[in-house]
């Protein structure tokens, strides 16, 4: 029975430095996750404060420049993955300001989270800018990065978080 109780000790040693490791690699992970994430919204808010619009209103606007027939703001929401709400908010600041608008079958404008909503021709040039400042910006961060490394860190992440979705 001995034998057995000090089998045991070492195995419960080292689940409880395995469950430390572990701890400290998910700290160290979401740190940098957030960390990152907290730039990517930085840069964004200085950038598209140049052109009177929020940060999150980027998003939007390079979502719409995929469709140029349009896209309903629920199809959007679905797209990036986010609320509806903050789509709503984001197009009708980019409404507001000339860049997008939408159209019923009379040429009325139409509101609602089915109505298609595309750029005009200012939003069309603004989302040119815009891809061009992200090319920058994604130039600069990667730069010294080679590009196996690119591919390989975008395929780990989508793993981790198609398996993060399913816990």
């Amino acid at each position: 029975m001995g034998g057995a109780l000090a089998q045991s000790i070492p195995s419960q040693q080292a689940s409880a430095s395995n469950q430390a490791v572990d701890t400290k690699r998910f700290e160290t992970f979401s740190g940098l996750i957030f960390a990152l994430h907290k730039e990517v919204q930085r840069f964004k808010k200085a950038e598209m404060a140049r052109f009177g619009l929020q940060g999150t209103d980027a998003s939007c606007l390079l979502c719409l420049h995929k469709y140029p027939k349009g896209i309903p703001s629920a199809d959007i929401a679905r797209a990036l993955d986010v609320d509806r709400a903050l789509v709503s908010r984001s197009l009708a600041s980019l409404m507001q300001k000339g860049y997008a608008q939408t159209h019923d079958d009379q040429g009325q404008g139409a509101v609602g989270y089915r109505s298609p909503v595309f750029l005009t021709k200012k939003g069309m040039e603004l989302a040119c800018q815009v891809e061009e400042i992200i090319t920058r910006m994604v130039g600069l961060a990667a730069s010294e990065l080679i590009q196996e490394d690119i591919v390989v860190m975008y395929r780990v992440l989508e793993e981790i978080l198609d398996k993060t979705r399913m816990l």
